[in-house]
């Protein structure tokens, strides 16, 4: 509302008016509204919103004042008269301040990723980082196995351990899929529990993750070059894990799993003969504090590890499980244990102790796989 004056004479006044015609005369137009003060701000509200931001809510108050004219017959004269109007101009402002972000301490937890966009060379940015902060990453295709479940050393696995089936197509369920490994995104906790603490862990940026494998493939003199390039880009690294070469070994292998489009039958229509040669440097050796096929064992719990020997009694058992399963599909296991003495769990994955090899040194390895060679050679001209 405007507040107003008492009207009072203003010149410059009308002439040449008489008591008629004055009334008639029409007076100035309103001046426009000056500001005769600062805005005074009173705040009104304030709350916190569902993304954390403090939002305060304030009424801006400035005072006005304008003329308003008119023009009148006064004791025989005609006169200009002003007087002031005054009013109030309050307009609601909001103000919103982001939270200012202090960080507290690190949660080592299981966290879901979207990792649709890394799947197709990508990378996936998440606040991992020191103190918080982003961090971006891609994915080399390493990957955790798809569901299991512990069994001891001297058990048979059970139907729902998924990743002991050679032959099982991943189907909708996300149990029989394999999940992505982001070594830059995992951090070490020692239990399944939750954990969260100020201490800085490092991410496993070099976690058990092998070379890429080449598909099976058919291969002329042509082609000894690629493959030497191949393996000689392989490198021994960390622990020995044969349960996990077997089982991926069989699976690219196999005429009834996810490769069968590709292996099924010869070109020649004639039966095809299957020999997985497994060739290793060692002893089953595992570690409890390892990231690799089968995830970060004290917080995943996958294998269900209770020492370190008991860590490979188990994947020894999960090995000769899976060479029987690859034998029972028809496939012909030579083993060669390039080592300083023979492992006897190798002996017993070949299918027969005369497919079983050892080579103490690099000439002996050679020998060893040029026997190999005669016998399958022999089998074929045998047919």
């Amino acid at each position: 509302p405007v507040t107003w004056g008492n009207f009072s004479n203003n010149s410059p006044h009308p002439t040449g008016k008489n008591s008629t015609t004055c009334p008639q005369t029409p007076p100035p137009a309103d001046t426009p509204p000056t500001s005769t003060s600062g805005v005074t701000s009173t705040q009104t509200g304030q709350y916190i919103d569902g993304d954390g931001n403090q939002v305060t809510t304030y009424d801006n108050s400035q005072s006005f004042r304008y003329y308003n004219y008119q023009i009148v017959w006064v004791s025989g004269n005609c006169r200009r008269q002003r007087r002031t109007g005054t009013f109030v101009r309050t307009t609601p402002s909001t103000v919103v301040q982001p939270p200012v972000r202090v960080f507290d301490e690190y949660r080592y937890v299981d966290r879901p990723f979207d990792v649709s966009d890394i799947k197709t060379g990508g990378t996936i940015t998440d606040d991992v980082g020191d103190n918080g902060s982003d961090l971006t990453t891609s994915w080399n295709g390493c990957i955790i196995e798809r569901k299991t479940q512990p069994f001891a050393s001297n058990q048979p696995a059970p139907s729902d351990a998924y990743d002991m089936d050679i032959d099982l197509v991943p189907t909708a369920s996300n149990e029989t899929k394999w999940q992505i490994q982001l070594r830059d995104f995992a951090f070490p906790r020692s239990t399944e529990a939750d954990d969260f603490t100020s201490s800085d862990r490092n991410a496993w940026g070099n976690s058990s993750c092998p070379q890429a494998a080449m598909k099976l493939t058919t291969m002329t003199s042509s082609d000894r070059g690629s493959f030497n390039t191949y393996i000689q880009a392989l490198s021994p690294g960390g622990n020995t894990y044969h349960d996990y070469g077997m089982v991926w070994g069989a699976r690219l292998m196999s005429s009834t799993g996810i490769f069968q489009s590709e292996n099924e039958t010869a070109p020649n229509g004639r039966t095809i003969q299957r020999h997985l040669i497994f060739m290793t440097d060692g002893d089953m050796y595992t570690s409890n504090s390892n990231l690799g096929l089968q995830g970060h064992e004290p917080t995943m719990q996958r294998v269900g590890n209770t020492s370190a020997s008991d860590g490979i009694a188990r994947h020894n058992n999960r090995f000769l499980q899976l060479c029987a399963s690859a034998k029972a599909k028809g496939m012909t296991i030579w083993t060669i244990d390039f080592d300083a003495s023979q492992t006897a769990s190798l002996v017993t994955c070949a299918s027969g102790n005369d497919k079983a090899f050892f080579a103490s040194n690099a000439a002996a390895l050679n020998t060893q796989f040029q026997a190999i060679a005669r016998q399958i050679s022999k089998l074929r001209l045998y047919e």
